[in-house]
């Protein structure tokens, strides 16, 4: 009942994440640098008391841990500058298909339930990449002085390319997951997600230099957007399922992630007035299908491992 009560709540928090970046009203990078800093501040005292000497493999482990994790923050937060919330969200949540593909690369016989649900979660990506291309990259986003919400808008943007940068961040997140999932067996949440944390922070702000990004907040309402995304999705939602890779596995952990797009999409609708796009109504419930299905049948629990 507490693994369960858990992972609603994680959902919870990670749902809010979208509505979250388009109140910061800052660049993703400099948004990602601050969600992954905040989390490895917080956790860090923990992570000192866990410390255990970790083997040479293990350490290279969590550092690519480390950068996929950053690389999934700040495709992800680009995205969603360029596509819709349903769109991108939606995208991103395709790990669970990818995290397979991984298993299946390493030598796993794959079912034809799995063959069959990633040609479904496939078919759902073309449709919502094809409508959004059409629709000529007109979506409604938010008009900002970069102090809080603005107005919606109808502004061009790019969806493609926002559709391949919410792809890119389903593949890092499917990586570190896969990493967590095998690491998690061995240390603590806190020795796992506070390294990788902290890792991913030092990737993140460079990248913010080299390109020209600022980063310090604006406004008093970006740095309270940037404290709600530390609180809410990284340690609340983030190491939620960071702790219930040690009990449940990647895979049932991504099941999570179906969730997001319904959450965020109308968290964004109720307070942004942002509605989905013609690609997101016909795409994204097949994409959730595809991977419902996989997981349904791949998914098994398991308990123990570090808390």
């Amino acid at each position: 009942m507490l693994t369960v009560a858990m992972l609603i709540l994680a959902v919870l928090a990670i749902s809010s994440s979208a509505i979250l970046v388009r109140w910061a009203a800052i660049p993703a990078v400099s948004l990602a640098f601050w969600r992954t800093a905040g989390g490895a501040i917080a956790l860090a005292p923990a992570a000192h008391r866990s410390s255990s000497r970790l083997a040479r493999s293990d350490r290279r482990s969590i550092a690519i841990a480390g950068i996929a994790l950053g690389v999934h923050f700040a495709a992800w937060m680009a995205s969603l500058t360029l596509t819709s919330v349903a769109s991108s969200v939606t995208l991103v949540s395709t790990a669970p298909i990818m995290i397979a593909s991984f298993q299946i690369a390493s030598g796993k016989k794959p079912s034809k339930t799995t063959l069959f649900s990633i040609g479904l979660a496939a078919l759902g990506t073309a449709i919502l990449a094809v409508t959004d291309a059409r629709i000529g990259g007109t979506i409604a986003v938010i008009e900002s002085d970069g102090g809080g919400i603005g107005a919606p808008s109808t502004l061009g943007r790019r969806p493609q390319l926002g559709n391949a940068l919410a792809l890119v961040g389903a593949a890092a997140i499917a990586v570190y997951l896969s990493i967590g999932d095998r690491l998690r067996q061995r240390l603590s949440t806190a020795a796992y997600a506070g390294r990788t944390y902290a890792i991913a922070a030092i990737v993140m702000a460079p990248i913010a230099l080299a390109f020209g990004r600022p980063v310090i907040a604006p406004s008093t309402g970006a740095w309270l957007a940037i404290l709600a995304m530390i609180l809410g999705p990284q340690l609340v939602g983030h190491t939620s399922l960071n702790y219930l890779l040690g009990r449940l596995g990647s895979l049932t952990v991504s099941l999570s992630l179906l969730a997001e797009p319904i959450g965020a999409s109308l968290l964004v609708l109720l307070f942004l007035g942002e509605r989905p796009t013609p690609g997101a109504w016909f795409g994204a419930p097949i994409i959730l299908a595809g991977v419902a299905l996989q997981l349904v049948a791949g998914s098994s629990r398991r308990t123990g491992g570090p808390q």
